[in-house]
């Protein structure tokens, strides 16, 4: 086991990675700096948001650092994982403002008959990184905790988007960072539980690359009109981070 501190370039907040369990890349950057951005937008005072498939704690964290008034919740299935996010919250003095559950979100989808949900209808915002490759599919890991972290193993994207509308206010946000290649997925899902795409950004390596992440903006009960951003790239020919890319950290 290889574990480590780094800087994440967010203020003071360092965090704990372990090699051998999925340590986090730019996507948490991506979804946590745009989701941010959003609700800060909305001027409120208090605002709860939820983060699923939480691993290390990394989105919490940096959502912390941008939102000084958020009560924050992150969600993990991993025990190990769920383990690590809460040294994480430990080590930068946030148990106060974070909080971390060890659970399937599967849980969520239950019918409602089953057992009381005290969170249901009581999130502002939900943010997901959640596996990019469906069961079956893809180059399968070594380590059984990066295959459940990539693959959808444990849950599936209808099993995380039905959890996001159960536990959304109305005209609560969801914001999902995956591959491009999911946005029929995403608009047939979030439709069947009402959750209306309202915007879309394509995200590429370099200006000249084909995108290969894409954040979803999805409202609970929203109106079917989508807005298009314009595609961003994270890096200049010359290999430097891109003055967007820069801005993800301010």
């Amino acid at each position: 086991m290889t574990r480590r501190i780094d800087d994440t370039g967010f203020g003071d907040i360092s965090i704990v990675q372990d090699d051998e369990l999925f340590c986090y890349g730019m996507d948490a950057v991506i979804l946590a700096a745009f989701a941010a951005e959003r609700i800060r937008r909305k001027k409120r005072k208090k605002h709860r948001v939820c983060d699923f498939c939480t691993g290390n704690g990394i989105v919490p964290l940096i959502l912390s650092h941008k939102l000084q008034d958020a009560e924050i919740v992150g969600i993990e299935v991993q025990k190990r994982c769920f383990d690590l996010a809460i040294e994480n919250i430990e080590l930068n003095d946030l148990k106060d403002r974070i909080t971390i559950l060890n659970m399937n979100i599967k849980e969520f989808c239950r019918p409602k008959f089953d057992k009381v949900n005290p969170l249901e209808n009581s999130f502002d915002t939900i943010t997901m990184n959640p596996p990019y490759t469906k069961k079956g599919c893809g180059i399968q890991c070594d380590s059984e905790y990066k295959n459940i972290a990539r693959h959808e193993l444990l849950a599936t994207l209808d099993d995380f988007i039905h959890g996001s509308a159960v536990l959304l206010k109305e005209k609560g946000d969801l914001f999902i960072i995956h591959r491009p290649q999911r946005l029929g997925d995403v608009i047939l899902t979030g439709n069947r539980y009402s959750l209306a795409l309202k915007e879309l950004r394509l995200i590429s390596g370099k200006a000249n690359q084909e995108p290969n992440l894409a954040v979803f903006h999805l409202i609970k009960n929203g109106r079917p009109e989508l807005k298009v951003l314009p595609q961003m790239f994270l890096r200049e020919k010359n290999g430097d981070f891109s003055k967007e890319a820069l801005k993800l950290y301010e």
